[in-house]
């Protein structure tokens, strides 16, 4: 458990970044709109966080079992058939069904709704995120990290550069989709090529 939560502060991090940047650019007000933003990124998080569970506990057991990161080319397959799957059908609902939902049930946070439909995107990004546990099982901890940082400054300087009348949740929402969309990219690539190498030592 100390391997696989040892990442914990900076996913808790970037689970807050656009959360505080809207706060300090913005104010209280607009953090408030940005609920919505937030509620699909939960809802998407039902899917992935269980998924990544279950096939957390299966990598652990075939590594365990063959010492080969290759071995576990179909258990990372498998999953991301599953989680992207899922995900996307359950996005594109959250997608179509949002402006209903917020007028008929949260209309004081209707000037979010725009910021809520592109987290839909930013949740594509969770998604392939969702393959991180990899990462713990081949011991890579400091190179998700290290990851996660660069693309958390990104996020940073890339917001600290609006200019004055592009700080809106909106174009804040786009900054974070399409952060964590590259940074998916970039985990799940590198990630392809660490499960298959031929020998694996732990950190390695």
């Amino acid at each position: 458990l100390d391997t696989l939560y040892r990442g914990a502060p900076l996913s808790a991090l970037v689970g807050v970044v656009d959360k505080t940047a809207i706060a300090l650019l913005l104010g209280p007000e607009a953090v408030g709109l940005y609920t919505v933003a937030g509620l699909v990124i939960v809802a998407i998080s039902g899917i992935v966080a269980p998924l990544g569970t279950v096939y957390y506990n299966q990598a652990n057991r075939v590594l365990g079992q063959t010492g080969d990161p290759r071995a576990l080319l179909p258990v990372y397959w498998r999953f991301m058939a599953m989680v992207l799957g899922l995900g996307i059908l359950l996005l594109c609902a959250i997608y179509a069904a949002l402006p209903y939902m917020v007028a008929n049930y949260m209309p004081r946070y209707a000037a979010g709704l725009a910021a809520g439909r592109i987290a839909c995107l930013a949740g594509v990004g969770q998604c392939l995120l969702g393959s991180v546990f990899f990462y713990y099982t081949l011991r890579q901890n400091l190179r998700f990290t290290l990851y996660g940082a660069v693309f958390l400054a990104l996020f940073v300087v890339l917001v600290m550069r609006l200019p004055p009348g592009g700080q809106t949740i909106e174009n804040i929402a786009w900054l974070r989709a399409g952060v964590f969309v590259v940074f998916g990219i970039v985990c799940n690539v590198n990630l392809w090529w660490l499960l298959r190498r031929k020998s694996w030592q732990p950190g390695t």
